[in-house]
């Protein structure tokens, strides 16, 4: 140990770089999540705009079933089949077409050999 160096000081090191990695890798990994987050809210905000716009050219009641027809929902060209909402608990989120993590990053997913809702 030099003369200019105390006792203290070289336990101290290891625990600095510790902080700064670990103060490092949790801005890195809040970043990813707002990234995320962010692409998922824009398909949201986008995918119900298009979902709205085909409802209403395919004469569609407010609950999504179609006036006088049985028939599967039209799929947007994203994949999207439709929108479950749950007023009470105050949840809407989008049904897509598939069961793979892209679509389940943005929506809910729909097995595509099940049936359709309603």
């Amino acid at each position: 140990m030099g003369a200019a160096e105390s006792p203290g000081r070289s336990l101290r090191r290891p625990s600095v770089w510790l902080e700064w990695g670990l103060g490092v890798a949790g801005i890195v990994l809040l970043s990813l999540w707002v990234r995320g987050y962010d692409q998922a809210r824009a398909f949201r905000l986008v995918e119900t705009k298009k979902l709205e716009a085909a409802r209403e050219s395919a004469g569609l009641d407010g609950s999504g079933a179609a006036i006088g027809k049985r028939s599967p929902p039209a799929m947007l060209e994203d994949g999207v089949l439709g929108r479950i909402e749950i007023p009470r608990l105050g949840i809407s989120a989008l049904i897509a077409e598939g069961t793979g993590p892209q679509e389940l990053d943005k929506a809910i997913g729909h097995i595509a050999s099940s049936a359709f809702p309603g």
